[in-house]
């Protein structure tokens, strides 16, 4: 429940609660609004106002037996204004796109389950169909609503028509009704009504403080739509763009010598560039139309709107068809905490004079305690499931952040080393202090030397490790961890929770194909993917799967940022991959020359050509003469089966016609239509089955040459 201070009474609900004022209205009776002067009254202040005298009327007047439902909600009130915002999220052509592909309809009345982020919708034959919100790409704005709406995280209900749930209702106020459901009975009745007089009586039944800062009427809402707007033009373009890319460039493509996919993107730019000059309507209430002073109905070019929002111009028909698909894509929300580094994260990370100095403040904690390490000390004590620090171990180190250990710990270093810029300070020493005092070997390395893929002295990079699955080198570090007593059995799953979410959140990821190994290009593309998305979201890529992390790491870069982010993610797993692969020999610094980093490239995508052209070839099937010659005779005979065409039923005329024992099929006929020198037809043979006429046959000797010189030069390019 959210606690709220008291405001003065007398300008909240009624002349009643003031003092030396009769006492609370009868049941019957409906609350009286102030009727005095306001004094800078804002709108909202009076929606409020009237959303309590109705709250108070139907608790003591129900309109219904079966259920506690408030008619016409004031709209400007805090609750209307955020119920308003989260329909008007729900039918907008962002989510109502979203909905479609779900197959929900969200004009109907929908359930709210904040804390599972999902929906629900009750369907025709009175099944409960439940949808995951996360995949909405307006998530982010669509779960401020929410959660404002739901302080407590309750599930709520969104009518389609203009009103509420008094359980609802109530919950938003910090309240909840003295009984849940049911038809209201007599009994219910008067705890309604003892609970409205409570309320009368100057119970606080004030919004939560901090949901105003979510009514925002208009501007969030069109900035999606205006995306939406952008990715429908580029969807609805993509088939005719297609189309004529692919009739322009027909000639070169039946081109042998040329390669498809780069004759697609030659023809493509052009195209691309003409289309990124059609325009687009711009939502008014958009910030992009304030900022840019825009005048209404006058359209933009999509070129002018993406240079604008700091998106990078797509160039071809690819680039074109991934750049729609990342404008829906659902945003990522990082955990709380991030990545865990808590000062170590922060842009200006801490300096390596200063973790040497939190290091000393973690051993002057630690000498008036029994504990060897911070982790042992931060968590003696705590009866926690021993399975918690595998499977949920952000939950552990929520609890470890509000113990008095922590703060103790936060607070010295703050003494001793000053005070952090950061809103959660206290937590973010602490969560420093913890990778420090389980990283001490890389804190205490000359700062000259790289220590990337260093955790705690355990080297990543190390070549025993290529061609290792994650899980075992996941394994390996929990056993060296526990070797080197920095963590014991107990906590070496948080310990490496800890160090991993900010060195290598690559190994966090859940269900990792065993065939997914450490200096494999697999990996490459792995860890690059994971680097993009840590660096939206860090600590985001815990909570996902290899599919997941593999399906966004497919959306292109659409801003500067990312590109660079990627660059950089590319640049450091193709040194690990040289250095795996023997392709580069690593120094301590981890810096190399251009020349290297280019030879390195061109190595790394030799052997993708040639894992590919080997991918290709095993996956190509084998062709088939006779599968071919088969297809040429039922075109030549069409009144013929393919069970008739194989089946044994032809005698030769006379002895060793053909090389093998009979009898023969009319495929082995075509197949062999010469002996010795001379040409054997269909006439050198009598067939045993009477529906076979050989008279009306059709054997074409000169297609046989046909179908033996396609067969063979596809053989040959099978073994090229």
């Amino acid at each position: 429940m959210t606690v709220i201070s008291h405001l003065p009474i007398q300008d909240r609900y009624s002349p009643a609660l003031e003092e030396g004022k009769p006492a609370p209205l009868p049941a019957n009776d409906t609350p009286v609004a102030d009727t005095s002067e306001p004094t800078q009254e804002s709108p909202q202040a009076r929606g409020d106002k009237t959303l309590f005298n109705l709250f108070i009327n139907t608790l003591k007047n129900p309109t219904s037996y079966h259920e506690l439902i408030l008619e016409d909600i004031p709209a400007t009130s805090t609750f209307g204004q955020l119920r308003t915002q989260l329909r008007s999220i729900l039918v907008s052509p962002a989510m109502t796109k979203w909905s479609i592909e779900k197959g929900v309809d969200l004009s109907k009345d929908v359930q709210i389950f904040p804390d599972k982020n999902q929906l629900s919708v009750q369907l025709a034959d009175g099944r409960i169909q439940y949808v995951d919100l996360t995949d909405f790409a307006g998530f982010y704005l669509l779960k401020a609503v929410i959660n404002a709406l739901s302080p407590s995280a309750l599930p709520f209900t969104v009518f389609a028509e203009n009103k509420a749930d008094l359980h609802d209702i109530a919950h938003f106020h910090g309240h909840a009704l003295p009984f849940i459901g049911g038809y209201v009975l007599p009994p219910q009745m008067a705890a309604l009504s003892a609970f409205a007089d409570q309320l009368l009586q100057g119970a606080v039944f004030e919004p939560p403080r901090e949901a105003s800062a979510f009514i925002d009427p208009a501007s969030r809402l069109s900035d999606l739509n205006n995306r939406t707007a952008l990715s429908a033009a580029i969807a609805n373009a993509l088939p005719t763009l297609r189309a004529d890319i692919i009739n322009d460039a027909k000639d070169e493509l039946r081109n042998p010598h040329r390669n498809n996919k780069q004759v697609i993107e030659q023809f493509s730019r052009p195209k691309v560039q003409a289309f990124l000059d059609t325009t687009i309507e711009i939502a008014p209430n958009s910030s992009y139309f304030r900022s840019k002073h825009l005048k209404a109905d006058v359209p933009v070019t999509l070129r002018q709107f993406i240079g604008d929002m700091g998106w990078l111009l797509p160039t071809s028909y690819e680039e074109l068809k991934t750049f729609q698909k990342a404008l829906l894509s659902p945003p990522l929300v990082a955990p709380a905490h991030g990545n865990l580094g808590g000062a170590l994260s922060w842009p200006t990370q801490l300096s390596n004079q200063n973790q040497r100095k939190l290091d000393g403040v973690i051993s002057n904690v630690l000498k008036k305690t029994p504990d060897s390490t911070l982790l042992e000390h931060l968590t003696r004590g705590y009866q926690w499931d021993p399975k918690a620090f595998k499977d949920d171990p952000r939950r552990v180190i929520d609890d470890i952040l509000k113990s008095a250990n922590a703060q103790n710990l936060g607070r010295a270093a703050e003494r001793e080393i000053g005070e952090l810029a950061s809103p959660d300070a206290i937590s973010d020493w602490v969560l420093a202090a913890l990778y420090v005092s389980l990283d001490r070997p890389s804190v205490f390395t000359d700062p000259a030397f790289s220590t990337r893929t260093q955790i705690a002295g355990f080297d990543l990079a190390d070549i025993e490790l290529a061609g290792r699955s994650a899980s075992y080198v996941r394994n390996a570090l929990a056993n060296y961890l526990i070797g080197k007593k920095i963590a014991t059995p107990e906590t070496v799953d948080l310990a490496m929770f800890i160090l991993l979410s900010r060195k290598a959140p690559a190994l966090l990821v859940r269900d990792i194909p065993e065939s997914v190994t450490f200096g494999s290009h697999a990996w490459v593309s792995f860890t690059t993917a994971v680097a993009r998305i840590e660096a939206q979201a860090p600590g985001s890529t815990s909570n996902m799967t290899y599919a997941e992390v593999m399906m966004r790491g497919d959306l292109v870069p659409i801003t500067l940022a990312d590109k660079l982010v990627e660059q950089q993610a590319q640049s450091d797993a193709l040194k690990d991959w040289g250095i795996s692969n023997g392709v580069l020999v690593a120094n301590r610094q981890d810096e190399y020359t251009a020349t290297q980093m280019e030879g390195l490239r061109t190595a790394f995508s030799k052997q993708i050509s040639e894992l590919s052209a080997a991918s290709k070839v095993f996956a190509t099937p084998m062709p088939d003469l006779h599968e071919r010659a088969l297809t040429v005779l039922q075109r030549q005979n069409p009144h013929l089966s393919r069970e008739q065409l194989t089946q044994k039923t032809l005698d030769a005329n006379e002895s060793g016609i053909l090389e093998f024992p009979g009898p023969y099929s009319i495929l082995d006929v075509f197949l062999t239509p010469w002996k010795d020198g001379r040409r054997v037809g269909k006439d050198s043979y009598t067939s045993r089955d009477n529906k076979i006429d050989l008279s009306n046959v059709n054997i074409d000797p000169v297609s046989l040459a046909y179908v033996r010189e396609s067969f063979e030069a596809d053989i040959k390019k099978v073994f090229q």
